[in-house]
């Protein structure tokens, strides 16, 4: 528990490292004063008829103070010039008494404006009596009833470089959630404004984990505007509990994709659990943001959740009867859809077995399914960090040639196998449904997988595992040499005394995670330009380097 701790304390400091280098500029001393709201009650907004590209307002509150803003975007980024005073309404005539030190300048900024019957803005009286064209068009208060730092286009706090530094995020949040008349609406405009705020990077750079204001600022109105999971779940955490709402930060292993069907993986995720009128419910919105129209993971069930999402704490699967690590490592991969429904069906492992014909029974009597089979060297690619792989795209076709019956009250899916491994994703009312189906046994899922194209990285290793496990000293000569001491003895026979081969000849299939560019063995070919890498299965690791033809295994253990 002691060096769980250690290893803990250390990941954290390497993050706070890697959140100081990506936040952007440190606060200034010289610049100090927050950017406050008005607190009154908006009275009219007058819009200026420019291109998209920039657009000015003035804003008018009931306490004759007015708001002159100018919003520019440059290269997508919005940037804000600001100018606060007081105003008079004489009859016709709206004066301004602008500000000594002005930051605005445009020609229609005016001192004085004249109004006419439709509430818009002009130049002289005599346009105004006379309807010509206006210099400010009144438009709906309610839309443009926000923080003036919030782009009125994307609701997103513009990217001025001091703006992380003068924002408050109490004062942002009351603004934000002022109008919403429950828990459920306040969560709802919280998450939608992170959705729309940053966006999900997997760079070794971005991988900030947010767990205080300054950092939550810096992510959500800094320089880089981007994160991982842990900062989606860090900073929803934060902005909910500024709104008093009950939150959590959870960690645990996720599945995101139909090549995690069967796998062994190790935590890789973080989401959220949130009590809205006294329940809790989980929340992803990492998951969210990545997924289209991703609303169905903000509170998703958590029958649904539980064949992506295992929490390490088994409470905060919210489940009467948890699952255990082997049920959530076993089972196909499950996705919630539209109608966040689970129904129950009779295939409970994700790698199926198949003579000929694989059959998915469901409690369902419709035929609306559609039915989608994926590459099958799926399951022998890894999506992140090949160096032959940048271009490599799984692309997915429908499946015709299923047979649908309806049943005593269930559908029964039958469909004929021609390929020894198939990726089948199941998607109908209420979930996806993701399957490994291997047509044979799991001699010949091995056979399969020994004869893949080696220069991806999981192929090589998986074909390796599978000579093993097979015996085949002839295959397994081709890939790591015929004389390798780390595989063979000295008289060329698989070595089945070592102790780290004994346990791959029991091999489950399985491979639980892959580690880039470590340093934590010594070895004269680790060198700078060509790290050495890891690759655990189960309990036993694999080293490896990146080599001409392809990968040479340093060192296992």
């Amino acid at each position: 528990m002691k060096e769980m701790k250690i290893i803990k304390i250390a990941v954290r400091s390497i993050v706070f490292i890697a959140i100081v280098f990506t936040s952007g500029k440190v606060n200034s001393k010289n610049d100090t004063i927050k950017w406050e709201c008005l607190h009154n009650k908006l009275v009219n907004v007058f819009e200026a008829g420019n291109d998209y590209k920039r657009k000015e307002f003035l804003k008018l509150y009931d306490n004759n103070f007015y708001e002159y803003l100018i919003y520019t975007k440059i290269n997508g980024k919005s940037f804000l010039k600001r100018d606060l005073g007081k105003y008079q309404v004489e009859g016709k005539k709206i004066k301004l008494i602008k500000p000594n030190k002005s930051v605005i300048n445009s020609f229609l900024y005016k001192t004085i404006y004249f109004i006419d019957k439709n509430k818009n803005l002009h130049e002289t009286f005599f346009d105004a009596k006379l309807k010509n064209k206006s210099i400010l068009k009144n438009i709906n208060n309610n839309e443009y009833d926000l923080p003036f730092y919030l782009d009125p286009d994307t609701k997103t706090i513009v990217n001025n470089e001091s703006a992380e530094n003068k924002i408050q995020l109490t004062e942002l949040i009351s603004e934000l959630i002022k109008n919403a008349t429950n828990e459920r609406e306040k969560v709802t405009i919280l998450e939608e404004f992170i959705i729309k705020s940053i966006t999900y990077n997997n760079s070794h750079v971005s991988r900030k984990f947010t767990n205080n204001e300054e950092y939550v600022k810096s992510i959500l109105a800094g320089k880089y505007r981007f994160t991982v999971c842990g900062g989606y779940s860090e900073i929803l955490n934060e902005l909910c509990k500024i709104a008093k709402i009950d939150c959590r930060v959870v960690i645990g292993i996720a599945k995101n994709s139909t090549t995690d069907v069967d796998k062994d993986l190790s935590i890789n995720h973080a989401w959220n659990i949130i009590k809205i009128e006294g329940k809790q419910e989980i929340h992803d919105i990492t998951f969210a943001d990545g997924n289209g129209d991703g609303s169905y993971w903000l509170n998703a069930k958590p029958e649904i959740a539980i064949y992506s999402h295992f929490p390490e704490n088994e409470n905060d699967q919210l489940l009467e009867k948890p699952f255990t690590k082997n049920q959530f490592i076993n089972s196909p991969v499950i996705f919630p859809a539209r109608g966040n429904y689970l129904y129950s069906f009779d295939q409970i492992n994700g790698t199926v077995f198949a003579d000929s014909i694989f059959k998915l029974e469901i409690n369902s009597t419709k035929k609306d399914f559609d039915i989608v089979k994926y590459n099958s060297d799926i399951y022998t690619f890894m999506y992140h960090g090949e160096k032959n792989a940048k271009n490599r795209i799984f692309t997915g076709e429908n499946v015709s040639a299923a047979k649908i019956s309806i049943v005593n009250e269930k559908t029964i899916i039958e469909i004929p196998l021609k390929d020894t491994v198939n990726c089948f994703a199941f998607k109908f009312n209420g979930f996806q449904i993701c399957y490994k189906v291997v047509k044979g046994t799991r001699k010949d899922l091995y056979k399969y997988y020994q004869h893949q194209n080696i220069i991806y990285l999981e192929s090589y290793i998986k074909s390796i595992l599978a000579s093993i496990y097979l015996n085949d000293k002839n295959r397994l000569g081709e890939l790591v040499g015929e004389k390798n001491p780390l595989f063979f003895d000295k008289k060329g026979r698989i070595n089945a005394k070592d102790p780290v081969i004994k346990d791959f000849q029991k091999w489950d299939g399985k491979i639980s995670e892959w580690l880039y560019g470590i340093t934590l063995i010594s070895n004269n070919e680790s060198k700078a330009e060509n790290p050495v890498n890891k690759v655990l299965i189960g309990k036993r690791e694999i080293y490896f380097i990146e080599a001409d033809s392809g990968y040479k295994i340093v060192k296992m253990n």
